[in-house]
């Protein structure tokens, strides 16, 4: 086996996951989307694996493909679908924490794509607004600006929800 054939199994081994739970809420929760577009995410790395090695932030360069994948639907063969349920996060109180999280996705999968996005990259993924604005191959103001509109109508209909002493539907 070739050395840069082990780097690249080492690569996959260490992102397929994090690559996958960032995918599945990506795609609303659709598992074999989220399966197919870490695939389609993976064989694209491999295809420049020579390049990509070297990068400093090769992780970067992977959740960008991913990103593009699901966001441009993988060529039009990735159809994004709302889900009500979102990857398993360790948590103390899990009936809670299952109904909060449902409720929240359930908004969350509401905003249009882009704004998920931001949302999942930024909030989910923890990265600052640059490496959001490289993953999606747009400006940092242009992550502030879709930011602030997601969390704007998150909090209108989470608040219109507590006001109403339910959930949305």
């Amino acid at each position: 086996m070739l050395r840069g054939d082990r780097d690249f199994d080492a690569f996959v081994a260490a992102r397929s996951g994090p690559l996958f739970r960032t995918a599945t809420l990506l795609t609303g929760g659709d598992a074999a989307a989220a399966s197919d577009a870490v695939q389609s995410t993976m064989l694209e790395l491999w295809r420049r694996w020579a390049r990509v090695r070297t990068m400093e932030r090769a992780d970067g360069y992977a959740y960008r493909v991913l990103t593009t994948q699901v966001l441009r639907g993988q060529r039009g063969a990735l159809k994004l679908v709302p889900t009500d349920t979102v990857p398993e996060q360790p948590v103390d109180d899990i009936a809670a924490a299952t109904a909060m999280r449902s409720d929240m996705w359930s908004v969350v999968r509401l905003l249009p794509d882009v704004q998920r996005a931001v949302v999942v990259l930024r909030f989910y993924e923890d990265m600052t607004e640059a490496q959001t604005a490289d993953v999606l191959d747009i400006a940092v103001g242009t992550v502030k600006s879709h930011t602030s509109r997601a969390l704007a109508t998150l909090r209108r209909i989470l608040g219109t929800q507590l006001a109403a002493g339910g959930t949305h539907d």
